[in-house]
């Protein structure tokens, strides 16, 4: 829930910088379980979930207990600049209009009759497993709510392929989160200081101070 909250206040931020529609697009993922059975029952908790919040601000009842759990978001995972420049209020306002344009698609095998809302809905939630890891690719990718990890760690570059947050646009890197575990996250951090490790050596051979048999990896 505190992802999907968070979703809602940066797609509505990168939706007051657009400066065309295509900027308005926010996608996130929810990748927890490989098995349809499990994704079958995250897509109806998320969509249940959407729908209540989207009726609570239609009819106003409840949305007092919402707007609290988005400033709750909102004061956590933002920076000070962004929320300078974003305030509260401001978010406030056009809030609404993106969580009536948000919608679960569960992108699997069975999940035909929900890839309708990538037509229909700006805001996209994506629940899946394996064809979230691999061969698509999310244009506007803003939060990733991943917690499936292979008990044995898998290889290097299984586990770097599904890492789907590898390569945010710039234009709204400060809006991207990732929620996940610490062991997962731990995991990913020991990656990332091997491939950083990788591109020295391979520019310490370019500079002629390292021969490329001398790597070490």
């Amino acid at each position: 829930k505190e992802a999907i909250y968070y979703f809602f206040i940066a797609s509505t931020i990168k939706c007051m910088r657009a400066t065309n529609k295509k900027d308005m697009r926010s996608d996130m993922i929810i990748h927890v379980d490989r098995t349809v059975a499990a994704h079958e029952s995250i897509y109806s908790v998320t969509h249940d979930l959407l729908e209540e919040i989207k009726q609570a601000f239609v009819n106003d009842d409840s949305v007092g207990f919402y707007k609290n759990q988005l400033q709750k978001s909102y004061d956590k995972y933002l920076t000070e600049d962004v929320k300078t420049r974003y305030p509260l209020d401001l978010i406030f306002d056009e809030v609404s209009k993106i969580i009536q344009s948000t919608g679960a698609i569960l992108q699997n095998g069975i999940g035909k009759r929900t890839k309708e809302k990538e037509l229909t809905k700006l805001h996209k939630i994506y629940i899946g497993g394996d064809l979230l890891q691999r061969g698509l690719t999310f244009s506007n990718l803003l939060v990733s709510y991943f917690t499936r990890f292979a008990k044995s760690g898998g290889n290097m570059d299984t586990t770097l392929q599904r890492a789907r947050w590898f390569g945010y646009r710039s234009k709204y890197l400060d809006l991207c989160k990732i929620f996940t575990t610490t062991e997962i996250a731990k995991e990913f951090t020991v990656l990332a200081e091997v491939e950083d490790d990788l591109w020295e050596q391979f520019d310490d051979v370019e500079k002629g101070l390292l021969a490329i048999n001398d790597i070490i990896i």
